[in-house]
């Protein structure tokens, strides 16, 4: 059997063959098993010392052969069962609804959910892993699906064991704990796979259906409760990082440089001129840059002032010192 068809809950575990087949062939992990028709009780299960013949060798087989004991010419055909099944593992998932897939008004009993000890609704998985016991696979002649609709399918399995599995065993367990002593609580995960155990090899060897290599896991959802709290988390994050984008954002801003060019020069003859670069960091993220003819115009006519008054300086220095040399002599 494929990998993919150890979840599929519509495979068949056991088929049971038509009257006018005659012969079957028997893949890799089947095994066929064969009872004289008339050995059964009325609980499905064979009578004590019922003639039956199981076969597990693969390749093609006959299943019913014709008597004639009685008449050469006219034989009799041996009327008998003929279980077909499939000995591969399957795994069985039973899942308890979470708190968005609840409906108040829904009549399937499958969507009950679990609570805790203070009301908390307790999603969690169950996984487990079955085969059917060859030795002991006349015991499928017990269940109802067989007689009626010919086929026992995984889904069978789970719809008949769901209601014993949640109402004896997941609900009582969960609600002896509060829901914060659930996660990570080891010894609770230790009760509930023990008691699933427990019941798992009861309820399956009644069937003919055992645990493969006790392959048992419990899984918790997440509640309603630490849904939010992520939800509150991921709000809290999401703030704080907006929080830090707009401050950066003005920093940047704030931080561009504006040049201003004066176009101011001083030289020792009294003049004026030549260029000056004021850099200044201003607040709001404004850039100047200011260069007119206007602003060298103006920078112009003061420097012909200051040329006049460099030259009227002079001649009065020297008016001055004459006078004193004068008034020596």
């Amino acid at each position: 059997m494929g990998k993919d068809k150890i979840k599929d809950s519509s495979y068949v575990l056991a088929e049971l063959l038509d009257e006018r087949q005659n012969s079957i062939v028997v893949h890799p992990n089947q095994f066929l098993v064969i009872v004289q028709d008339g050995s059964f009780q009325s609980d499905g299960s064979l009578q004590l010392g019922a003639e039956l013949t199981i076969i597990r060798t693969e390749g093609k087989h006959t299943i019913r052969h014709i008597d004639y004991s009685e008449s050469k010419l006219f034989g009799k055909k041996v009327n008998v069962k003929a279980l077909l099944m499939n000995g591969s593992p399957y795994t069985l998932e039973f899942l308890t609804p979470s708190p968005d897939e609840i409906d108040v008004n829904s009549k399937n009993n499958h969507i009950v959910p679990i609570l805790s000890k203070d009301g908390i609704i307790i999603p969690l998985q169950i996984s487990i892993v079955i085969a059917i016991d060859p030795d002991r696979a006349t015991s499928l002649f017990r269940l109802p699906n067989i007689h009626t609709s010919g086929q026992f399918t995984v889904n069978n399995l789970k719809e008949m064991f769901h209601t014993d599995l949640m109402a004896n065993i997941v609900a009582p367990t969960i609600e002896k704990y509060n829901a914060e002593e659930i996660r990570g609580n080891e010894s609770v995960k230790s009760e509930l796979l023990q008691r699933l155990i427990d019941i798992s090899e009861t309820y399956f060897d009644w069937y003919g259906v055992r645990l493969a290599g006790n392959k048992m896991a419990v899984e918790w959802k997440l509640t309603e409760e630490e849904i939010n709290r992520i939800k509150e988390r991921e709000l809290r994050w999401e703030e704080r990082l907006s929080s830090k984008e707009e401050p950066e954002n003005l920093l940047i801003e704030a931080t561009k440089t504006s040049n201003v060019q004066t176009g101011i020069h001083f030289e020792n003859t009294g003049s004026i001129g030549g260029g000056v670069n004021i850099e200044q960091n201003i607040q709001g993220g404004i850039h100047i840059k200011a260069e007119s003819q206007g602003s060298n115009a103006k920078t112009n006519i003061f420097r012909k002032i200051i040329s006049i008054i460099g030259v009227v300086g002079a001649i009065g220095s020297g008016i001055i010192f004459t006078l004193r040399i004068l008034e020596i002599i």
